[in-house]
């Protein structure tokens, strides 16, 4: 059994970077010989379906090279000029993402998207800085927002549950630098989990001969 599939296609190897806040992305070798674009399933042994679209995809040596953004990849498209005399963060919210043709996550905190703003203006620039600008002014400090494995954007205060690993190997540990390397069974883990006794912030899964190793950066 495949360690991840991409499409239905057994990955060969690259790396999945996933960032507790912005957009998660995935540079993966298919074993396919044709072109693949518009919307994927990343499926992962032993974890979570990343859902994404291919943005870029290069048939070498037999082989299909990706590039995978989470969700719709609409985050570089543009915001049109628009102030908002009142209303609530789901106003401005809903209008980025119709936008950039993504999908808000049923999981966000509903009081977070009635919270009042009292006037708003949002400028040309791409949707992405547009919602940076949004969860940095308009929302509560240390909101946090990141594309969830399922493709939804999600936005709120982070909880820091348990990664739910049951296996890992802790290859070295570089305090100063806050940098776990790990040796895994699967490419599973997930930002904003507890791994051990370690709130992970950032990983970066390598996938290859050898299997799945992640650098994490912690919190």
């Amino acid at each position: 059994m495949a360690l991840l599939t991409a499409g239905g296609y057994a990955v060969r190897g690259g790396n999945i970077l996933l960032p507790r806040v912005g957009v998660w992305a995935a540079d993966l070798e298919l074993d396919a010989s044709i072109d693949i674009k518009g919307s994927i399933s990343i499926e992962i042994a032993e974890g979570p379906t990343l859902v994404g679209t291919v943005v870029a995809g290069t048939m070498a040596y037999g082989y299909l090279c990706t590039r995978i953004v989470a969700g719709q990849a609409g985050l570089g498209k543009e915001t049109a000029p628009k102030h908002y005399g009142g209303g609530t963060v789901r106003t401005v919210l809903t209008d980025l993402v119709a936008t950039a043709g993504e999908t808000l996550s049923p999981t966000i905190d509903p009081a977070l998207l009635s919270r009042p703003l009292a006037g708003w203006t949002t400028l040309r620039m791409p949707v992405g800085e547009a919602l940076a600008a949004l969860v940095g002014t308009g929302m509560p400090a240390g909101t946090a927002w990141r594309f969830l494995p399922d493709g939804t954007l999600w936005i709120g205060a982070e909880t820091w549950p348990d990664s739910t690993l049951s296996e890992w190997r802790e290859l070295d540990r570089m305090p100063r630098e806050g940098r776990l390397e790990l040796g895994l069974n699967s490419p599973a883990l997930l930002p904003a989990t507890v791994l051990g006794d370690d709130r992970i912030d950032y990983v970066e899964h390598r996938i290859g001969r050898e299997g799945a190793r992640a650098t994490a950066w912690l919190a």
